[in-house]
This record gives C-alpha cells, structure tokens and sequence, in this order.
C-alpha cells in the first residue's frame, strides 16, 4: 500500500534558517552518531551535497517555512559543516505520509535503532496499517515487522541492555516474547549472570528461556481446552499467548504449545485445586498442601506412595496404581508446589497399606522387596557389595596375569593400546592406582613423574598396558562399569586372560571359604598359566608382615592382598613389628 505522492517541485537551494526539524520517530543515536555527523559535514564541505533532503510546508509555521521528513543527518552535518543553504525537494506531505516515507528511507539504514521502528511500525498500526500492509510498503516479510513491534513489550531493564549493548537484538527479541514484565527481569539476569565469559550465544539463551520460563500445556493439571475453569483467560488452546498461536513470533519453537503467561497458567492450577480440593473434603480424603506437601511428596521417610510411582516387577515396570487394583487404600490429595511439574495434583496413599496389600499379592521375595518397606532395599545393597568385592579381587587377578604376559604380544598391537588410552586420557586415581600395585606411589609430588619414573627403569611394557587395563576394567557392578570396556576387553584378549572364568573362580572360592573363623588367612590364591599349569601360591596366605621370594613364573604375579616389589610379593596387611620369613608352600 504506497501513500500518495503529492506533486515535486523542483530540486532548490533552501537557507538553511528556513528549515527547522520536524517529528522523527529516531530518536536513539548510539555512541557514533556524533562522529559520523562530523565525517558527513567534512565530506559536504569537500565534495558538496550529493542527495538532496526531503521537507514539506511547516505546519506550524506562517512565514513559509519547511520541515524536514527525512534527511536529518544532511540537514545537521550542513550546520556543522557551515554551510548557508542545502540542496531540498519540497513536497506538501501528511502526517500519516510523513511516517510512511521516514520509516521507508530509514529502513535501508544498518544504524536504525530497532526500538525507533517498533514505535515506528507500531504508530503506523495505530493509524490503521496492519503489520502485513507495513511489510509489503517496506519489501520486508510480515515476522520482521511483527517482531520489531514486540520489542515494545520489553521491560525497562531489558531496554536499558539493548541500549548499553550488553545484549543483542535477538536476545532481546527472544526476551520480549514472555509476557510478563517481571519474568523477563529475572530472565534477563539469568542471561546476564552467565555471561561472565562472553555474551550467551543466541540459541542458548533461546534454551534457556523455553525450559525455565514457559510452561508445557501438555503437563498442566487443568484442561486446557476449557474455557470456563477462568473465564476472563479463557481456554489455553485458543490463547494468543501460546506459541502455537504466534508463529511468526516463535518459529524456532518446535513445541507450539507452550504457555509464555506464567501469572495466568498459576491462576489456572490454582482453580483447579480449588475444585479438586473441595471434591476431596467432600468426600472424606485427606488433603495436604504447603509444607505437609512437600514432606509427603519429597521428604525422607515420608510415609506416602504415589499411585503413578512406576516399579520394577519381574521384567517389566507397574504402576502402584496398576498392582494394588481392586485393593486401593484410602486416597490422600497433594499438590507439588515446586520444580518442573509445579502445581501438579498428586495422589498419595499410605506406605503401610500399600506394603500390606502387595506382600499377598507378589510371590517373589525379590519382587517384594523391591516395592515394599521391608529393608529389601538394605538386602539388595548388602549383596551388590558381595558382587562387588569378588568383582574387585577378580580384577586384580586378571591384571596380574596380563601383565605378565604382554611381553609376548606384537609392538603394534601394544602401541595402538596405548594410543587409545592416551586419547581417553586417564584419571589421577589410575595414576595412583598403577603405583599403588607397585609399592611406589610417592608421599608428596606428581603422580605422572613417578609413571615416568617407571618408564625410565625400563618397565615400559608392564606400565603402559596397565595404565590400558586400568582405565578400561569394569570397576562397578553395571555393564560395562564407567570406564572404558572395549579397552578391557581387548586388553585381556591380547595375552589371552579369560576374565569371566577368573571372577567365577573367585565367587566359588569364596563361597567355599565362607563360614571359616574369622581372623585366620583364607589360604593363598593359586595363579595358574601356560608356563606353570599347576599353579603356584602367590604368598597371599602368609600372614600380616610376612614376606617371601617367588618362583620364576609367578615374578611379578599377585593377589588383591599384595603388591609387587621387585621379585618379591609383600602382604598388603599392617606389617607386625618384626616379620617372619618363611619358605613358600607348594599349590
């Protein structure tokens, strides 16, 4: 929609005491306007004017005086510049047309505040323009002007940041999208804490907006397609709030329905606890709310279950809800009044009754203990410990073993380990851990020196492919435990130790031993390979101080209760106070 074009008169040579600025709807500068004033009004004083201004009649002038529509700069820099007149195309114009060409011309200016257009774009709306029509009149799409004039939403605090520069225009954008004046204070200073390190990248701010500061209709506690639960807000399907709604807005928002009005979305959950709670007082239940809530929902040793808790049963996961059936205990209504599912009405039912009801209906003790009160919590710790500590002594068997046969394994095979394991990189506690088995771990320094250290002796095969092992073995009980497998895995295969037949080993060893007295030696642990088939005891059941000499094949071969000095094998007890050598024993 173009304004009328009053006729041209011809390009004249105004004094320039003739004109006087008129109303321009930019009105923010920045910091370089001064200095580029004074670059334009060297150039016209060397070159001369090169595009003439545009001014119409003054309105409020009787003396035939003009007003500028645009060409403020020019108009100024000729002031500065000191020059009497100033090349002017004069035109009868209205207001309305005024606006029309200034926000025409100024557009394709990289310096245009983008708050002057919002007022801009937003006067001309008032006037009776819709953003489309001021799209097409300025050749951009309708989302530009529709964003600009959301800028207008923004709190004081976010356009005193726009303005000093401490966020950018999309960030602003992405701020001006909430509501509510108070949530995008405390978003923005979300945005401005994190920005110690640089300005938060757009996207991330995006992030952060969608996760903490609109809300999930598909999560409400309320119907969102009722009209009636708070009439003046109306149904959250049909709200120009949720992003679905405003596209041109929310583009990048793949989820469309999501809330931007926190203050209306409380207003909702807080009817409808209102219904629910009366419905529930109605009828006899329990209702909790404030601090009584929270213990319940959250607290340590709350006596409540929730009915949409999920366990596991056999192989698959239940609902209480779903085992209890028939059998549901009197209902207690909560509400959660903090985190992600703010406001969500939960329902509760007392622990005993429910531990009562599903000890008749689960046949396996396991299963029992598994969603009853029971202490089967404590049992399943106490035999993860067990499985642990053999899973433990396992591995150092199998370490033992490995090391002591990667002197057979090919270079290349060996370096494209160590490769790997430098590239994963390992922790301190593996630093310590090789020094550790070797009984030169240092008191004070770097764990990395007395690697090297190691290296240097000559040791350099033994400590590489442990540093291997040690960052790949699985030291917890998952699969795969928090290192790396595949390093463990490969790292045994390549001299051969078979690690699953080395832990059930140690389980039926240690099944075996079980229920011995306390306080005397389990026995050695016999270590059996290639070269010693029969298996030689590795000194394990000397007791506490007790050193001794090895034979040739087991140098260097060690237990989960010995360390490795040389060729000898040191019991990892407290030493007594005078050790006792003795002979080694034959397995």
């Amino acid at each position: 929609m173009n304004a009328a074009a009053p006729a041209e008169q011809s390009l004249v040579a105004v004094p320039l005491e003739q004109i006087s600025l008129g109303k321009n709807y930019r009105h923010r500068h920045g910091s370089t306007w001064q200095a580029k004033l004074e670059e334009l009004a060297r150039s016209m004083r060397e070159k001369g004017q090169l595009q003439a201004i545009l001014c119409r009649p003054s309105p409020t002038s009787d003396d035939g005086g003009l007003e500028v529509v645009y060409g403020e700069r020019r108009y100024r820099a000729a002031k500065i510049a000191g020059l009497e007149t100033i090349l002017t195309t004069v035109r009868d114009i209205d207001d309305a047309d005024v606006l029309d060409l200034q926000v025409l011309e100024n557009d394709q200016r990289e310096d245009t505040h983008p708050l002057d257009q919002a007022e801009a774009f937003a006067e001309m709306v008032k006037r009776g323009r819709t953003p489309a029509q001021i799209a097409e009149r300025i050749g951009r799409d309708p989302s530009y002007v529709a964003k600009r004039i959301a800028l207008l939403q923004l709190c004081k605090e976010a356009r005193e940041a726009l303005d000093e520069e401490k966020i950018t225009l999309t960030v602003a954008l992405l701020l001006a999208r909430l509501p509510d004046k108070k949530l995008q204070a405390d978003a923005l200073q979300s945005v401005l804490d994190d920005s110690c390190d640089g300005p938060m990248p757009a996207a991330k701010v995006g992030k952060l907006i969608e996760d903490q500061f609109m809300l999930r209709l598909e999560s409400a506690p309320f119907e969102t397609t009722d009209a009636k639960l708070v009439p003046k807000a109306g149904a959250c399907s049909a709200c120009p709030k949720r992003t679905g709604a405003q596209r041109e807005l929310f583009s990048d928002v793949k989820n469309p329905d999501l809330c931007t009005d926190q203050a209306c979305y409380d207003t909702k959950v807080e009817a409808v606890w209102q219904i629910r709670k009366k419905e529930a007082q109605a009828g006899g239940a329990e209702v909790l709310e404030g601090k009584a809530a929270t213990q319940a929902l959250h607290g340590h040793g709350s006596k409540y279950r929730d009915l949409d808790d999920t366990v596991w049963v056999g192989q698959k996961r239940k609902t209480i809800r779903e085992l209890l059936g028939k059998d549901l205990p009197p209902v207690t209504l909560a509400r959660t009044d903090t985190g992600a599912h703010h406001g969500e009405i939960r329902q509760l039912v007392p622990k005993a009754d429910v531990d009562k009801v599903l000890k008749t209906k689960l046949k396996s003790k396991e299963d029992r203990e598994d969603v009853t009160d029971d202490g089967g919590f404590r049992e399943r710790q106490k035999r993860e410990e067990r499985k642990l500590k053999l899973r433990r002594r396992a591995i150092q068997e199998a370490l033992g073993v490995a090391v002591e046969r990667v002197a057979k394994v090919s270079d290349e095979k060996l370096i494209e380990l160590l490769v790997r394991t430098l590239a994963a990189r390992v922790w301190n506690e593996v630093q310590a851990s090789v020094l550790d088995r070797r009984n030169a771990r240092p008191k004070a320094g770097n764990y990395e020196t007395a690697l090297l250290k190691l290296v240097k002796d000559g040791d350099v095969a033994g400590v590489g492919f442990e540093l291997v092992l040690r960052s790949g073995a699985p030291w917890n009980m998952h699969t795969g435990g928090f290192g790396h497998s595949d390093l463990w895995r490969d790292g045994l295969k390549l001299v051969g130790v078979d690690f699953g037949a080395i832990e059930k080993r140690v389980a039926a060893e240690a099944k075996a031993a079980k229920g011995k007295p306390k306080g005397k030696a389990a026995g050695p642990i016999h270590l059996a390979d290639d070269s010693n088939p029969k298996g030689t005891a590795c000194g394990a059941g000397l007791k506490a101080g007790g050193t001794r000499s090895v034979a040739p094949t087991m140098k260097g071969v060690t237990c989960e209760n010995c360390v490795r000095v040389g060729p000898a094998v040191i019991a990892r007890n407290k030493p007594a106070k005078k050790a006792t050598k003795k002979k080694g024993r034959k397995a």
